[in-house]
């Protein structure tokens, strides 16, 4: 029995340790990145994301959203909330409320655009394992607009462990997407039959980009050759469906001139008076 109590009791002594040591972690490295240069900042950036928790995630999604600032009097950093003219903080380590300040005594973490990018790819990535496919589809599309094709076995291993079909969608979506920007001809065979079925207008600068890099290299003729073959499909289905979109619109439209003008012939027909009060529906 003492010998159960005092594995007991050395295993909360781990577990207070690891949870220190985390904290330390984290805080640390929040409190270089109030120091270092914008050069510096990706490594930090990347430590962060490494640790792969929640909290690592929402202290990302701070930094990110420019609500990340740290106190000038004594370095501690703190999630800011503009209210009117002074700024409500809250304890990152503790969550405790730490009150209303005004600007001057606080100093936000800022990025510039390449360190937005790059912190907005690492949310991609811890955001993949999200229990909320809302945010695993809105992970996917980040991951597609980033062009980067080391995300390439991210995606595929998302795409292995995905049950959900709409999630599953936007994953394959994107995997074509960034087997096009391989030099592999088998990849970019598979994207492009995978795409051959799209009617997105957005895949249309995403295959033309692919004919840009290529036309001139005389290496992917074949693959070239069905590129164009696929933007031209798209195209002939973006004229159809918006000829059906303006036949239903001009069918809608001429139902309502319809109806109105029967309102005006029965009224002058049976009461021999113009009334206009069909107008007020058109």
């Amino acid at each position: 029995m003492k010998k159960f109590v005092k594995l007991i009791i050395c295993l909360i002594i781990l577990f207070s340790i690891s949870i220190t040591s985390y904290a330390n972690d984290i805080n640390d490295i929040l409190s270089a990145l109030q120091k270092v240069k914008f050069s510096e900042k990706e490594e930090l950036l990347s430590k962060i994301a490494n640790i792969k928790s929640m909290k690592s995630l929402t202290i990302l999604k701070y930094i990110e959203s420019g609500s990340l600032y740290y106190i000038k009097s004594n370095k501690k950093n703190v999630y800011a909330k503009k209210i009117d003219k002074n700024y409500q903080l809250t304890d990152l380590t503790t969550g405790e409320n730490l009150g209303e300040v005004k600007k001057n005594k606080i100093k936000r973490i800022s990025l510039n655009n390449k360190l937005r990018k790059h912190i907005r790819l690492l949310i991609a990535k811890s955001s993949l394992i999200s229990e909320d496919k809302k945010v695993r589809i809105s992970a996917a599309k980040i991951i597609f607009d980033s062009q980067s094709l080391e995300l390439l076995p991210l995606i595929s291993t998302a795409l292995n462990k995905e049950k959900d079909t709409s999630v599953l969608k936007e994953l394959y979506r994107t995997q074509s997407r960034l087997y096009l920007l391989s030099e592999d001809k088998l990849l970019i065979n598979k994207s492009l039959d995978y795409l051959a079925d799209t009617t997105d207008p957005e895949i249309l600068s995403v295959v033309s980009e692919f004919i840009e890099k290529y036309k001139n290299k005389n290496v992917c003729d074949e693959e070239l050759n069905k590129a164009e073959a696929l933007i031209k499909k798209i195209n002939n289905n973006l004229k159809f469906y918006k000829l059906i979109e303006n036949l239903f619109f001009g069918l809608s439209l001429g139902s309502i001139l319809f109806i109105a003008a029967i309102g005006l012939a029965i009224t002058f027909g049976v009461m021999g008076v113009i009334n206009m009060a069909p107008g007020e529906m058109i």
